[in-house]
């Protein structure tokens, strides 16, 4: 009889974090036998030993690297962008239009950058220089504060010229006051015709026989908000110093009412004796104003809005206008 013998048990298998020691059987190849590597522990993906002095590596480090790789390619990519090189191998910097501009810190964009050199020059060769001269008959009198500089500006191409009223005429003295203009290039015009006056609202328009004159925008809007940046261009000062040219910046600080009760825009750029008659400029070199007078107590400075002078300017075209330069009355 036989006897039926139980089967053996199998082995307990070991938990994946155990090591276990395998017998590798030998490979048997063109009847030689090959001896088999040294018997490796076999272990847990996850718990994967390593030999000598490197340190375990975790799930975390094996990300680290492709990480670590695409930050590379990124920096290498941003360094290009910011540093190219031209055909001969020169490093160049990126151009205005490589880099986002921020947006403009007011309504009126532009209107916060500062003109170019460029632009000022053509502001320069548009305004001019306006003495103004008493006569008793044929004689200039030299008098204290009668003979005296202000400004003016171009405002056509044909020599229409816009100043301020006090300019071309002084006070009611009972003397003949007569002007001359001359422009940046020095060159002096003694015949001028005086076309339009409002003494109300301290304005001028006149005319000299030059023709191709730079000459200077009107602004569109006639309210200008707080804060716009603003340039006054003009002569300020006396006798040669009011040869030079003089730009003052600043801002529109308020749309005042003056203490002759009329409308005014308030501006903190400096306005000096012989700026009278001078515009007070946009960033773009659009006439906002007509420089006009100032309280030297506070320091504010006014500005004629220049409505106003589009208005006279309109009354100028169809005006026959007088004489009022200083024309053969003098010998130079």
């Amino acid at each position: 009889m036989t006897t039926n013998t139980p089967l053996p048990s199998p082995p307990a298998q070991p938990p994946l974090t155990q090591n276990v020691e395998t017998e590798t059987p030998r490979i048997v190849s063109q009847g030689a036998v090959l001896q088999p590597a040294p018997s490796t522990p076999i272990t847990s993906p996850l718990s994967k030993q390593t030999t000598g002095a490197s340190a375990p590596q975790s799930a975390g480090q094996r990300l680290l690297l492709p990480l670590l790789v695409a930050a590379l390619v990124l920096t290498g990519l941003a360094a290009f962008y910011f540093v190219r090189r031209d055909s001969n191998g020169t490093a160049v910097p990126p151009s205005n239009s490589d880099i986002a501009q921020p947006p403009p810190t007011s309504g009126r964009g532009l209107e916060t950058l500062a003109p170019s050199g460029e632009l000022i020059a053509r502001w320069k060769s548009a305004v001019v220089l306006i003495e103004s001269y008493a006569f008793k008959g044929n004689d200039i009198i030299h008098i204290e504060g009668k003979t005296s500089q202000g400004t003016g500006f171009f405002v056509s191409a044909d020599g229409l010229i816009a100043t301020a009223h006090h300019v071309i005429r002084q006070v009611d003295d009972g003397l003949d006051h007569r002007i001359a203009v001359k422009l940046l290039d020095t060159s002096k015009f003694e015949q001028v015709l005086c076309l339009a006056e409002d003494k109300e609202n301290d304005l001028a328009v006149i005319k000299i026989a030059k023709q191709g004159t730079e000459y200077l925008r009107l602004s569109s809007t006639d309210s200008i908000p707080q804060t716009t940046r603003i340039f006054v261009i003009g002569h300020p000062g006396k006798g040669t110093y009011s040869e030079f040219w003089s730009v003052t910046q600043g801002s529109v600080t308020s749309r005042a009412i003056g203490p002759d009760e009329k409308e005014y825009y308030g501006v903190d750029a400096r306005i000096e004796p012989g700026n009278s008659g001078g515009p007070v400029l946009l960033t773009g070199g659009e006439v906002i104003g007509v420089a006009d007078w100032k309280v030297t107590a506070t320091s504010m400075n006014y500005a004629v809005p220049v409505q106003k002078l589009r208005t006279l300017i309109e009354r100028s075209k169809d005006a026959k206008g007088s004489p009022c330069g200083i024309g053969g009355k003098m010998t130079w």
